[in-house]
């Protein structure tokens, strides 16, 4: 196999990593079954990494999602991870779910909760999706990372946790799907920026185009994805205002 050359190469560490998630009520994910059975609740996911060969990396320290205790980067687990809410997750319309993924991925779905929130708010990217952007950002911290290539840009959540601190290139799945996850990020840059004269001068703009941009993208969204972007936009600012 190719992961047992890899580490018998010694150039790459194989590690297993868990994520944990604390399941929200019913009543604040329509995707929470209304009617709880037996082991149906499939509340983890884990991904196996090849990291730096053993030793070379620092480790740090870890204050949030350590509901079992983590206390640095040598636990190979995230626990207490409050999931993703389904509000949180960027819409679009069915039409432009079905350009990306096929007429089948933008049908109908099972739930008269779920279906019903999909029809007054617009189809996500994916209904699975659970990660939340800060644990996306820890992640990358811990990892040191500063340069991601993502082959499956999906609803542009890595994309919008590296904004402000690492290079981000994402593949999209065609034409569409760019453009839309353009505008996703860039509704995120333009947040970003209004919050920071000195980012929105980064990317070319005067004290003028400073103005305008706090203006009018300075108050953020109403819906609860705006309230998790502003969070995380509002740690990125911190960081490079140190």
């Amino acid at each position: 196999m190719n992961s047992d050359k890899l580490a018998a190469s010694g150039a790459h560490q194989l590690a297993e990593i868990w994520s944990v998630y604390l399941v929200p009520a019913k009543t604040e994910d329509p995707r929470v079954p209304g009617r709880a059975t037996s082991f149906i609740s499939n509340n983890k996911e884990v991904a196996i990494c090849a990291l730096q060969k053993r030793g070379t990396q620092k480790v740090l320290h870890r204050a949030d999602f350590n509901k079992c205790g983590e206390s640095s980067t040598s636990s190979t687990t995230y626990t207490g991870v409050p999931m993703r809410r389904y509000s949180e997750l960027p819409r679009m319309s069915c039409d432009t779910k079905s350009s990306i993924l096929g007429v089948a991925a933008s049908g109908a779905v099972q739930g008269k909760r779920l279906q019903k929130d999909m029809e007054e708010k617009g189809h996500p990217f994916s209904h699975c999706e659970t990660k939340p952007l800060m644990l996306w950002q820890r992640i990358c911290e811990h990892h040191s990372i500063t340069h991601i290539v993502d082959f499956t840009a999906g609803s542009a959540a890595l994309a919008i946790a590296a904004s402000g601190a690492m290079q981000y290139e994402g593949v999209a799945a065609n034409s569409i799907h760019c453009d839309w996850l353009d505008s996703t990020v860039d509704r995120c840059a333009l947040y970003l920026a209004a919050q920071d004269k000195e980012f929105a001068k980064g990317l070319g703009g005067d004290d003028d185009f400073a103005e305008k941009i706090e203006k009018y993208f300075g108050g953020g969204w109403d819906d609860d994805g705006g309230a998790e972007v502003a969070g995380v936009m509002g740690g990125r600012l911190r960081q490079l205002r140190r």
